[in-house]
């Protein structure tokens, strides 16, 4: 857990559940630092076997509210309630965990003044879950779709009955086109009793060991889908290898940075790092 972490739309991460049953992203990054380290104290003996850390939970509440608060390296949470990710470095619904591990802790979130995040590819699990137990007004859920091919996660989020719900879109390995499902139209729809759309969208290259290219296309038209949309947006970075220019041939492609995470160097339309307004209603 750190108070303060490197990923740009967020405070502080914490994992009070680590490790995954897996997905589409055999070398993910979360993957490839747990495999680092497991066995050893505070981490899973396997990646693939995901365990709970649970006193990590109260810890984290413990810290203080940055609310009025500047942010010198993050200026787009200037003013914000602390935002803290959580489970990172896993799974928080996976199949293995008990069905209910995070239930007890949601009044103690509730409480707290900070803002939680949580990023699932079961989203599907995840609705099951808050059915049972009434989401914190102060919670985000997010669901990671990489290409089309698992847009399909996104309608399931919007049949979960949180407050607020966005998209992770990293790592983007393809074309996403959010308005294939309505996904972007604030209408209400099928009876949901709290608001079905989508509050925000997060959008990354993928980087690491035999990160596959970004191109800039596909970014740019999440950008300008969600513009249309007035749905806030955050450009975190273009991943290890991408292109300057639409329709680049490989051979143009370039290693920019680490992950391609330093806004200077994107083109000026990308530069766009939007937060959400935390739904409460």
């Amino acid at each position: 857990m750190s108070a303060k972490t490197e990923i740009a739309w967020c405070d502080s991460s914490v994992n009070p559940a680590v490790g995954c049953s897996g997905c589409e992203l055999p070398k993910c990054y979360a993957r490839l630092l747990v495999g680092r380290y497991a066995g050893q104290t505070g981490w899973p003996a396997s990646f693939d076997k995901p365990e709970l850390f649970l006193d990590r939970i109260k810890k984290a509440l413990k810290w203080p509210d940055l609310t009025g608060k500047d942010r010198p390296d993050k200026p787009w949470l200037d003013g914000k309630s602390r935002h803290i990710f959580w489970c990172d470095l896993g799974e928080p619904f996976d199949p293995q965990l008990p069905e209910d591990w995070l239930a007890p802790y949601l009044p103690m979130l509730s409480d707290s003044p900070h803002v939680h995040i949580f990023c699932t590819k079961r989203p599907d699990r995840a609705r099951l879950f808050f059915e049972r137990h009434r989401s914190p007004r102060n919670l985000i859920l997010l669901t990671t779709v990489t290409s089309d091919a698992t847009q399909k996660r996104a309608w399931d989020l919007l049949s979960v009955p949180v407050f607020t719900r966005g998209l992770s879109l990293e790592p983007l390995i393809g074309p996403v086109d959010l308005d294939k499902y309505e996904l972007l139209c604030k209408e209400w729809r099928r009876g949901f009793t709290i608001g079905t759309y989508l509050d925000w969208v997060i959008v990354g290259g993928e980087s690491g060991p035999g990160a596959r290219p970004c191109r800039v296309e596909w970014i740019r038209s999440v950008v300008e889908q969600c513009a249309a949309a007035s749905v806030p947006i955050f450009i975190k970075q273009m991943g290890s290898y991408w292109a300057r220019v639409e329709n680049a041939s490989i051979e143009s492609w370039e290693q920019v940075d680490r992950k391609g995470s330093d806004p200077d160097q994107w083109l000026d339309d990308l530069r766009v790092r939007q937060m959400p307004e935390v739904r409460n209603a």
